[in-house]
């Protein structure tokens, strides 16, 4: 007896199923990661803020840079923002009594201390790697609006970022081509401004976001060498022909 195989429609009809249902897949997966750096860029500005006031209340001044934050400062900050890991009761007692702290404790400090990822975005696809540059920040703080710590309580300060995005790092929508920037005020208020693909800055809420980080503007590229001798060739050759 013959087998039946299958036709070529039928192939071609399976095959147009699988590509949907991969190409479903991925766009939920992008936007999985999207959303996710999201949630982590809004927690470190949340953390840094928290950083940034107890900063203030050992120094009575603002950090010049968010590098000057030490690492107890954002484990404090930290354990504010999100709240001290739920330990279970017996073990708690053995560990305290042998003298061992728990080990989720210790990674949390390891995290939001002395790591310096904290700082940076996780949609920063521009910053160098953290043994590179250990100090880079995706983050910036606005020196103009909040230059005391007065500034931070401040009621005309109240819809002004504190921190936010050095750079539109994250994506609004997959297809339209729009990113957005994060930022928080000193009440703890999120922003966000949207950076559209035809270059148009729309501001998302109360919070105003100042503009460019002088910092991270592009220096133009220095001339080839080659190129300057050339040049000083030719203005030798006009001068000696007058």
């Amino acid at each position: 007896m013959r087998k039946k195989a299958f036709t070529l429609v039928e192939i071609m009809i399976a095959l147009i199923i699988v590509s949907v249902v991969v190409s479903l897949s991925i766009v939920t997966f992008q936007k999985t990661i999207e959303a996710n750096n999201d949630k982590i860029c809004r927690q470190n500005l949340k953390v840094l803020q928290g950083a940034i006031e107890i900063y203030t209340i050992e120094n009575n001044a603002l950090p010049a840079t968010l590098s000057r934050l030490t690492p107890e400062q954002i484990h404090l900050a930290y354990e504010k923002v999100i709240g001290k890991p739920k330990e279970n009761r017996l073990a708690g007692y053995f560990n305290n009594l042998i003298g061992i702290k728990p080990a989720i404790a210790q990674s949390l400090g390891k995290y939001y201390g002395n790591d310096p990822k904290v700082r940076r975005c996780p949609a920063d696809k521009d910053a160098p790697n953290v043994n590179d540059d250990p100090d880079y920040a995706s983050y910036s703080r606005d020196t103009i609006a909040f230059q005391s710590k007065d500034n931070l309580t401040d009621i005309s300060n109240a819809n002004k970022a504190l921190l936010y995005d050095t750079g539109s790092f994250h994506k609004k929508d997959i297809f339209s081509g729009d990113k957005y920037q994060i930022s928080i005020a000193p009440t703890g208020k999120y922003g966000t401004q949207t950076l559209q693909k035809n270059g148009t800055l729309i501001q998302d809420g109360d919070i105003s976001i100042p503009g460019p980080d002088p910092k991270k503007t592009k220096s133009p590229r220095p001339m080839p060498m080659t190129r300057l001798i050339d040049e000083y060739d030719t203005d030798k050759d006009d001068k000696s022909e007058h």
